[in-house]
């Protein structure tokens, strides 16, 4: 004779439920594809810090070890896109097989900042930035909740399916407050991203 399940069995198989459930969304990571120049390099931050520097006639830096400073402005909304979403940052650019950009960021401003890596260098010149960013999803171990790829290049050069994600910078102003907004928004979505199946679900 089958027994009726008592409520404390009931709620022990209730709570091992929500520790699966727990375990697997602490897996679950939101990712910042992340361009440099043009977005925390715009083009009017070097032509200041140019001109500056002749007019200081003083040896003003546009550069360390790693690679060119940021623009103060940019790095501020970036970092605050980043502690608002917990989200952990690819690196795109294509100085990303110039220098370590993990060290330079944890050197630079957060150590703490998830930096997950680079896109892949895909060597054919018929693939693009969509391409590289595809490639990196499909082999990542884990589940993704939410991507947002900022870039100052335009949506021909992503996939359809990533136009939603795209937040397309001013390559004269970079990442400002208005595209900060834009990807907060972005990363505010639901959607799950499985690896593998090359598709958000």
């Amino acid at each position: 004779m089958k027994t009726r399940p008592t409520s404390q069995s009931s709620s022990l198989r209730l709570i091992a439920a929500n520790n699966r459930v727990n375990q697997r969304l602490t897996a679950v990571r939101k990712i910042c594809f992340l361009d440099l120049d043009g977005v925390l390099i715009p083009t009017t931050f070097h032509a200041f810090l140019e001109q500056w520097g002749r007019i200081s006639k003083g040896g003003v830096a546009l550069a360390d070890e790693y690679m060119d400073f940021f623009a103060p402005h940019c790095v501020h909304n970036i970092r605050s896109l980043l502690s608002q979403t917990g989200a952990g940052i690819v690196f795109t650019t294509n100085r990303r097989t110039e220098t370590d950009l993990a060290r330079m960021w944890a050197h630079r401003y957060d150590p703490d900042v998830v930096v997950l890596g680079n896109t892949p260098k895909l060597d054919n010149k018929n693939f693009t930035r969509g391409d590289e960013i595809s490639r990196w999803l499909a082999e990542y171990q884990e589940p993704v909740s939410s991507y947002v790829i900022i870039d100052d290049m335009g949506p021909t050069n992503f996939h359809p399916a990533q136009h939603k994600h795209l937040v397309v910078c001013d390559e004269r102003f970079g990442f400002t407050k208005q595209e900060l907004a834009q990807a907060l928004k972005v990363l505010a979505g639901r959607e799950l991203w499985r690896s593998g199946n090359n598709h958000l679900i």
